[in-house]
């Protein structure tokens, strides 16, 4: 049985500093894994948001957020198989995992990172992803790999989805904690940044069961924006 999570990095912190708000315990550039309800993990990720800004308060990571044309967070989704582990690499993004829907239909998987870079096929009915090849031309399978059927690989796949999205509605309540409930303006622009909306989810997998010509492909941008969202 194969398994997804969505994980953020944590951000590196200089030895002698600390984090402006509390974080989750473990050291700088680990994967983290996406937690509902867990003000640390919420704080990693918030962090996140602001890496290489040198934010100092809350306050300020507000308005960093605020500024920004386009967020992003390294990270992205984490597969498991028995004792297969195959994350994100280095420049992965927490905003483009929901390509991977789109994946199901093209066969075009995201960008999962280099150094190493793991990345994924189609093979008939089933999904492999691989942990490293992903730069060379041809690809090289490379490293352990993981399997799955694409039915498991989709349920697996929308269980991420919905951990990431009741990870996001909690934003919230970690702004409320850090006595900054005034600050709502920012949830919208995060949760369009990093949620999948359920209408955009579910056109992508209809296209997906019905097999479409590629020739009649959309991006998911186009998607959106052909869904009036």
């Amino acid at each position: 049985m194969i398994n997804i999570i969505p994980v953020v990095e944590m951000p590196w912190i200089k030895e002698g500093e600390c984090a402006p708000w509390p974080v989750t315990d473990v050291p700088g550039l680990q994967w983290v894994p996406l937690e509902p309800s867990n003000l640390a993990c919420l704080g990693t990720f918030m962090l996140q948001l602001c890496y290489g800004m040198e934010v100092h308060s809350v306050d300020e990571a507000i308005e960093v957020i605020r500024a920004s044309d386009e967020l992003g967070a390294y990270g992205g989704v984490q597969f498991t198989q028995q004792e297969t582990v195959i994350g994100p690499s280095c420049c992965s993004g927490l905003e483009h995992c929901h390509e991977w829907l789109t994946f199901l239909r093209t066969g075009a998987a995201p960008w999962m990172g280099h150094e190493p870079s793991a990345w994924a096929e189609k093979v008939g009915t089933e999904i492999i992803i691989w942990s490293d090849g992903g730069s060379s031309s041809p690809r090289q399978k490379l490293g352990p790999f993981i399997a799955a059927p694409i039915f498991e690989f989709d349920q697996a796949l929308a269980s991420a989805e919905q951990l990431l999205q009741k990870f996001l509605s909690d934003v919230p309540n970690w702004l409320a904690a850090v006595g900054r409930a005034d600050a709502q303006d920012i949830v919208p622009k995060i949760l369009d940044r990093f949620s999948m909306d359920p209408g955009v989810a579910e056109a992508l997998r209809r296209d997906a069961e019905l097999d479409r010509d590629p020739s009649l492909e959309m991006t998911l941008d186009e998607l959106r924006r052909g869904l009036g969202r």
